[in-house]
């Protein structure tokens, strides 16, 4: 029996994970794996996508915009998806300005903005804005929903207050809040989002008067916390999202997904 040649794969697809967004990706992906490569910043990151074996997974970061060219170069990666958190302002614009220096197709897939009607409990701020007086922080018990990463901002804060935190369920996690100051019955450790009854039950169980969150769209449960905010009477403040000026956005999964097979679908036969 004659087979058709295999088809010659022209390069691979990089795709810059760690939200819930890049997991869906690669599921609609699954069939094309070995020619996506996927890069987080941690190893629980790397393990959430253990259900695709023949997928390339890296757990790196990229310090330089040299070493970014040569491990593009390295692993002749073709385009670029950036479905990083709409935080992860850093590498995002790496990844622009080398995409641009080696005139690779870039498209960055962020998760649309929760759309809801304007309440008396909740407060939208830009990053870099006084987020409270600190003479407003007396007496209050405060939860920070802002990722373990970010806890070491708000270390003075607990002269003032007491905090709190839910961060994620890794040893790297823990470690960052307990350097920020912590104590480890102020944390609690749950991967996002939560369910509303969930949210408002730990809200009330440490008898929470204010809330600090990111933007972070649905998949990171901002709409939930909006509820439990009006549900509870507790304001919630919320950090916007960093202002970046992508190359091409999109929060279609379809226009993703094509974009994705049009970087890499194979070279003709010969």
């Amino acid at each position: 029996m004659n087979h058709a040649p295999s088809p010659k794969l022209r390069g691979k697809l990089w795709l810059i994970g760690g939200t819930s967004e890049s997991i869906h990706l690669v599921h609609q992906l699954r069939a094309q794996a070995e020619t996506v490569l996927v890069t987080v910043t941690t190893a629980a990151a790397r393990q959430r996508f253990s259900a695709y074996p023949t997928l390339g997974v890296e757990s790196i970061c990229f310090e330089s915009d040299h070493q970014l060219q040569e491990w593009i170069g390295r692993h002749q990666i073709l385009g670029i998806l950036d479905a990083s958190h709409p935080f992860a302002v850093e590498i995002s614009t790496r990844a622009m300005r080398v995409a641009e220096q080696l005139n690779l197709p870039y498209l960055r897939f962020e998760r649309s903005p929760v759309s809801t009607p304007a309440s008396d409990w909740v407060q939208e701020v830009a990053l870099g804005d006084e987020i409270l007086p600190l003479q407003d922080l007396a007496g209050h018990r405060i939860l920070l929903t802002l990722g373990s990463r970010s806890l070491s901002q708000f270390s003075s804060w607990h002269q003032h207050c007491e905090l709190f935190a839910r961060i994620l369920p890794t040893e790297t996690a823990v470690r960052l809040a307990l350097k920020a100051g912590f104590p480890r019955a102020h944390l609690i450790a749950m991967q996002p989002p939560l369910s509303l009854a969930l949210e408002c039950a730990l809200w009330k169980h440490w008898r929470i008067s204010r809330v600090i969150t990111k933007a972070s769209g649905e998949a990171g449960g901002e709409d939930i916390k909006r509820q439990a905010a009006a549900q509870l009477h507790i304001p919630l403040i919320i950090l916007q999202r960093p202002e970046v000026s992508y190359r091409w956005k999109t929060a279609s999964l379809s226009t993703a997904l094509r974009f994705s097979q049009q970087v890499t679908r194979p070279l003709p036969q010969d």
